[in-house]
């Protein structure tokens, strides 16, 4: 079951702006002649690179702008983009990654461009920041199998137990996997989760590493963003993945264009193409949802309200059902 997404209502005391009216005609052919003439645009993200050499490709065809991006863990981008603001010494004209309450904080040590391209023009009011965040993709979390192992296919976790398989289990390293245990646990209930380390597991820090075990067959499930797993099953991989029935929670992804980045006319042109239709369909392939695609939002996973003393309680509940160390 789809929910309705909880997002914006929280990330600036609770204010939600809605979106600017589009620049006119004139001044919107300014950004895109000066943007031109700066000729470059400095992307940082948190998803695959595969993605952002899909995406900087197109625009270099659309725009005659060349483009190169820096990929990374959203912790430590946003850490590097901090440091960057501190030291007055951007590097990056857009910056693309979970977490909108701090890209809220980071917009307000630094000018952001509120969005008022062609683009801007009917983007839901909800997915847009007062201080110009844009939320343009959702990750959902999807249950990932090897169709080789795991028969007939899952439509729902109850179908992931009791038939032996051996699920690799994230750990709730980071304050995302911490939430979305939290979450889960509400819905199925502890007993759920034993159920699991009763049919047996293999953990890791690293998500794309349990994908990929799933795929040699060192596995026979996980629960992982279907990103994830794309690049394999377009290169043979016996893998295949659902979203759940009882549940969909996703990730978030949002984007600002700096305006005292390098580039800051290609930055903001960068941004408005990847709120386009064209971008939409890039930024949104293999199992991303776009927060302009019909239906409903999958609900947030809201790691950013997640306490201290909230991880500690998850991570305590984790070790103690599969008897093992969180691994960092």
């Amino acid at each position: 079951m789809l929910k309705p997404s909880r997002i914006a209502a929280a990330l600036v005391a609770g204010l939600v702006l809605a979106v600017p009216p589009g620049a006119g005609a004139a001044d919107w052919a300014a950004v895109v002649d000066a943007a031109k003439a700066e000729g470059r645009v400095v992307l940082y993200l948190t998803k695959a690179d595969a993605q952002a050499e899909a995406l900087l490709a197109a625009f270099r065809e659309k725009y005659g702008i060349e483009g190169e991006w820096l990929r990374g863990a959203a912790r430590a981008q946003m850490s590097k983009l901090n440091g960057e603001i501190a030291a007055s010494a951007l590097q990056v004209d857009v910056f693309y990654s979970p977490g909108p309450k701090a890209q809220a904080a980071a917009a307000a040590a630094t000018p952001v461009w509120i969005p008022d391209g062609p683009s801007a023009a009917g983007w839901p009011a909800q997915y847009v920041s007062p201080l110009g965040s844009v939320q343009l993709s959702t990750d959902p979390v999807a249950i990932i199998y090897n169709t080789a192992t795991v028969t007939p296919p899952p439509a729902d976790y109850v179908d992931l137990v009791g038939k032996g398989y051996v699920q690799a289990i994230g750990s709730p390293a980071s304050a995302f996997r911490a939430a979305y245990y939290k979450l889960t646990r509400e819905l199925l209930g502890d007993e759920y989760w034993q159920k699991v380390a009763a049919d047996g597991i293999v953990t890791g820090a690293s998500v794309n590493a349990l994908v990929q075990g799933v795929a040699a067959g060192e596995s026979d499930v996980t629960l992982a963003f279907p990103w994830q797993a794309e690049g394999l099953i377009k290169a043979g991989a016996a893998l295949a993945w659902v979203l759940p029935e009882s549940g969909v929670w996703a990730l978030p992804q949002w984007a600002m264009a700096l305006e005292n980045g390098p580039h800051p006319n290609a930055g903001k042109l960068l941004l408005d193409f990847m709120m386009s239709p064209e971008g939409q369909a890039i930024l949104n392939v293999d199992g991303g949802i776009s927060v302009l695609a019909s239906g409903a939002i999958p609900e947030s996973v809201d790691e950013e309200a997640m306490t201290e003393a909230e991880i500690l309680e998850v991570s305590k509940w984790w070790e103690a059902t599969f008897a093992q160390a969180v691994p960092q």
